[in-house]
């Protein structure tokens, strides 16, 4: 049996998270994330199977950093909400839930 001690919870970074479907991204979006992501041009976006990852980071009043210029509208809103609710990682899984407030462009 393993005897090493586990670190305390309470002593490690954390941060939170919000899941939200890909359908509020436009089309648009799945090209500029995909190249994001694929050309390593940000650290901050991860793709995978069914979606991305997005990271945020510092304060919430800072958005200019995590602003993706040439995505939507409706993405840098979403980033800006995230941002101001206390998330520092966005999930867009095509698995996740639809969330009201936000336009949805996928056909249901």
């Amino acid at each position: 049996m393993n005897t090493l001690v586990l670190p305390q919870a309470e002593n490690v970074e954390r941060y939170m998270a919000v899941a939200m479907s890909t359908g509020h991204l436009a089309p648009k979006d799945f090209e500029i994330l995909d190249e994001m992501a694929e050309l390593k041009r940000s650290s901050r976006v991860l793709k995978r199977e069914y979606g991305y990852f997005i990271k945020l980071a510092g304060p919430a009043h800072q958005t200019d950093y995590d602003l993706i210029p040439e995505a939507s509208d409706e993405l840098n809103r979403i980033i800006v909400w995230a941002k101001a609710s206390g998330f520092s990682l966005i999930e867009f899984d095509s698995d996740a839930t639809r969330i009201e407030g936000f336009q949805f462009f996928e056909e249901e």
